[in-house]
């Protein structure tokens, strides 16, 4: 042994010895920081914080602490804002500036927004404030990264950008599995609006139909049913207000005989899937609720398919006393795309029913198509 030393020995620490790995994790595209935070708004934001911290801590700024203080509420963002402003006095050292206070009044503002959703807002509010919620977390990551890049830049001259790295991946896809599952619930569970209607005009007969006995055909793309009314029948305008009657829940289409010896009104509701028997039920209930006389009601086989038949009376007051009229409903039941389209049609026979009153109800009915 001559005691030379080997070249590059004195480079390698004894193996007992942890070298601190410099914080270049966070040595990424601020642009695509960015989006990603936009595309993933749910679950990348935490993933970046995640990052934050454990780069202030391999940078062993003087606040750096672990990432789980976050979760503590108020004192969590005292956290933040401590790296942030830590990262703003090593970078000003650089000559680079850092605004950890727009940084930090964005990221608040962006998580602020997001508690809207727990408010009880409408769907379309919430839906916008959580855009402007992803926005706002969006622009304070990228400015964020942009001055961490920078400082990386100077503090590790031979660092290059890292590429997309498996936890980004699946912090995106985490948000957008969870927003397809919330969709997906949403749109099953939840009842379409239909409100109450005080005025509906006169539907436009279908043009390009000519039908046998002068009978017209009514369409109705949007509610997505079809309907034909005899020669002495016509839609006409309801007015609630001028009939001196409280308006109708989901009111689609409005007719009436020629001689005002009966009416028909027919109403839509769109839910999550159900079966025919539970809205029986449910019809059964509300006649009893509201005061009807004589309730029954029976399966019956339409062109469109099985349905169900109530008939049943009420009784109103009249300036000569009370006037009862007798009513035959019918429940169409229809289930597509995860969603149930139920159609109430209802007739009003009046005090005076007769066969042929009925017969052309049933007549009537029997014309209704599901588009």
């Amino acid at each position: 042994m001559d005691g030379t030393i080997p070249p590059g020995a004195i480079d390698e620490p004894p193996p007992d010895i942890k070298v601190p790995r410099p914080g270049t994790n966070l040595y990424r595209s601020p642009a695509r920081v960015g989006i990603l935070s936009l595309v993933g708004f749910l679950t990348y934001p935490i993933w970046w914080r995640w990052q934050l911290f454990k780069f202030t801590g391999r940078e062993a700024f003087p606040r750096a602490r672990s990432f789980w203080w976050t979760l503590i509420p108020i004192f969590g963002w005292v956290v933040i804002w401590e790296q942030l402003d830590d990262l703003k006095k090593a970078a000003a050292n650089k000559n680079i500036r850092v605004r950890a206070g727009l940084i930090f009044v964005l990221l608040l503002g962006g998580s602020l927004a997001g508690f809207v959703r727990l408010l009880g807002a409408s769907p379309s509010l919430v839906a916008a404030v959580l855009l402007l919620s992803a926005v706002l977390t969006a622009v304070a990551i990228y400015l964020g990264q942009r001055s961490i890049v920078d400082y990386l830049a100077a503090t590790n001259p031979t660092a290059r950008l890292r590429r997309i790295s498996v936890g980004e991946i699946v912090a995106v896809l985490l948000t957008v599995s969870l927003l397809a599952v919330g969709g997906f619930a949403y749109y099953r569970n939840a009842p379409a609006s239909e409100p109450a209607v005080t005025y509906l005009p006169a539907a436009n007969p279908v043009a390009d139909t000519t039908l046998p006995g002068g009978w017209t055909q009514y369409r109705d793309q949007g509610s997505g049913f079809a309907i034909q009314l005899p020669a002495d029948w016509a839609s006409v305008a309801y007015d609630a207000a001028a009939r001196g009657v409280k308006p109708i829940v989901g009111l689609k289409f409005y007719a009436e005989a020629n001689d005002k010896s009966a009416n028909l009104a027919l109403m839509r509701r769109v839910s999550r899937p159900t079966a025919l028997d539970a809205y029986v039920v449910a019809v059964d209930r509300a006649l009893a609720v509201t005061g009807a006389q004589d309730v029954t009601h029976t399966r019956v086989t339409l062109p469109v398919g099985e349905a169900e038949q109530f008939r049943f009376r009420r009784t109103f007051a009249d300036p000569g006393g009370t006037v009862t009229e007798e009513f035959v409903e019918y429940v169409v039941v229809g289930t597509s795309a995860l969603r149930t389209t139920v159609y109430f049609v209802q007739f009003d026979l009046g005090s005076a029913n007769t066969y042929s009153t009925d017969a052309a109800a049933w007549s009537i009915m029997t014309t209704f198509r599901r588009l």
